[in-house]
C-alpha cells in the first residue's frame, strides 16, 4: 500500500462530510492485558488501519479543513524505553 492510497481513502471520507466546518476524530484501540505481564493479541481497529495503515496500539487520527483542503494529523502514543525492552519498538515521532 502506498502513502498516496491512505491519503486518498482519508480525503473521500471528509468529502462526505456536508459541514466542512466540523472535525473527524478516530481513536486507535489500546492493548488489552489478560494478567499485568500478558497481553490478548493485539488487532488495532479497523478503520484507523484502513485510513493510516497503522497497526501498532494505541493513536489518533483527526481530519479537518485547513486553508480549503483536508488535513489529517496522526497522533502516536509516546516511547516508553522500559516498556519497548519488553514488547518491541515502537512507532513514534
Amino acid at each position: 500500500m502506498l502513502a498516496a492510497d491512505y491519503t486518498e481513502r482519508r480525503i473521500k471520507l471528509f468529502n462526505l462530510l456536508k459541514n466542512k466546518n466540523a472535525s473527524i476524530l478516530i481513536y486507535g484501540r489500546k492493548a488489552l492485558k489478560r494478567m499485568p505481564t500478558v497481553q490478548y493479541p493485539f488487532n488495532q481497529f479497523s478503520d484507523l488501519f484502513y485510513l493510516t495503515g497503522y497497526s501498532r496500539p494505541g493513536g489518533a487520527l483527526t481530519i479537518h479543513e485547513k486553508d480549503g483542503k483536508p488535513y489529517s494529523t496522526l497522533y502516536l502514543p509516546p516511547r516508553i524505553p522500559y516498556e519497548e525492552f519488553w514488547e518491541g519498538f515502537r512507532t513514534s515521532f
